[in-house]
């Protein structure tokens, strides 16, 4: 999709993009800006990743600076120049490190309008990423947070007005997401197609999870809490959607705990709402989390959800409504929800039916609407006469 002549320049900053919730969300949020108001692009200052093809497969241009460090005094000025070649009008930074670099590089080539989301709580590895964060403060015209839980987190550690810091959530296409979860389960030879293609069991229950291999998603946790429960239900699997660092780990704890044959580690999944509408439900069991795509995600296609009480999960899920919420790193509590949920066909489907009425609330047109309005505002105050694209 082509930008209009006059549309105000936008470039996203991360780090990379691989296969994870924000990236996926950043990509579904561009991918539906109005273009004769505003022309994205995303910067990268590590690598591409896995998904800067698709990225640029849907018209977002994907361009990688890399810097040495967070203020390499050689790097750091090509990420401005960029910035300049450009005619940024905004610069909209995701995360810490990304945050860092992009406001103090957005800085020096004087983009007009400095922005950036913050997507979980304890964002940050140590005290002195605190400290350089309120020290940049000054240099952000605002922040958003993915939820009232990362908004009140990120005040209380930087020590920022909240009326700086707006809480636009995370969004989903909901409507598609069910369509496509429904179609796959339809009938019996669509669900075994489908799970013949993700490698999943043909006549097995599955408890499913989205998210990278990392520490934050826990999923040690899931497979321990699923050990306590294996022998009481031996026709339930877990499979485990995503990729990332911890698969090694993952696999020598299967093994030893003798589970093996019925825990699947899935990979990097493309194909989420199909998979998704295979599960007996869904189980998340985060350490740290801002506001979880896959969570939402579940919810929309009819998934109950067990998921941690951390972060913004109790703003998506409604605690013996919608799902359950259990206390962080606990898989004895985690075991126990995953049993009632499994021993109580009727309170699944309950609770299913509920999650899918909520998928609305998650809608990705509200998500874009708010980003583009809090952009047409900034640039209003601080920017009347932003850099707009030229003609061609």
């Amino acid at each position: 999709m082509s930008c209009s002549a006059g549309s105000v320049p936008v470039v996203h900053v991360l780090s990379w993009l691989p296969v994870g919730g924000v990236e996926r969300q950043l990509i579904e949020v561009l991918t539906r800006f109005d273009r004769d108001r505003y022309a994205p692009q995303i910067c990268c200052i590590r690598e591409r990743g896995e998904l800067a093809d698709e990225a640029e497969a849907r018209g977002l241009p994907v361009f990688v600076v890399p810097q040495r460090a967070r203020f390499h005094p050689i790097t750091l000025p090509r990420l401005a120049r960029h910035f300049s070649r450009a005619r940024a009008a905004v610069m909209h930074a995701h995360m810490y490190r990304a945050g860092a670099t992009g406001s103090v590089a957005a800085w020096l080539a004087r983009v007009p309008v400095r922005v950036c989301t913050v997507h979980t709580v304890r964002g940050w590895d140590s005290p002195h990423q605190v400290r350089t964060e309120r020290r940049l403060q000054r240099l952000k015209d605002a922040f958003i947070a993915v939820s009232d839980a990362v908004r009140a987190d990120f005040v209380e550690r930087v020590g920022i007005s909240e009326s700086r810091v707006e809480v636009i959530r995370n969004g989903i296409d909901s409507k598609d997401l069910r369509a496509r979860a429904e179609l796959a389960r339809s009938t019996a030879t669509a669900a075994a197609t489908v799970r013949n293609r993700l490698g999943l069991p043909s006549d097995r229950a599955i408890i499913g999870a989205i998210g990278r291999l990392v520490p934050d998603k826990a999923h040690d946790v899931l497979l321990r809490a699923f050990a306590l429960l294996a022998g009481r239900f031996p026709d339930v699997d877990v499979a485990i959607a995503g990729e990332g660092p911890l698969r090694p780990e993952l696999t020598a704890l299967a093994r030893e705990l003798g589970l093996e044959r019925r825990i699947h580690l899935l990979g990097t999944v493309t194909e989420i709402p199909e998979f998704l509408g295979q599960l007996a439900f869904v189980a998340q069991p985060s350490r740290r989390e801002g506001f979880s795509l896959g969570i939402i995600e579940a919810l929309a296609t009819g998934n109950p959800v067990v998921t941690t009480d951390v972060g913004g999960n109790r703003e998506a899920v409604q605690h013996g409504y919608t799902g359950l919420l259990v206390p962080p790193d606990d898989a004895e509590a985690l075991a126990d929800a995953l049993t009632r949920l499994l021993g109580d066909e009727a309170l699944r489907r309950r609770m299913g039916a509920a999650a899918a009425s909520t998928g609305e609330h998650f809608d990705i047109a509200h998500t874009v609407d708010a980003l583009q309005s809090l952009y047409d505002r900034l640039l209003a105050t601080r920017a009347p006469n932003a850099p707009r694209l030229r003609q061609p």
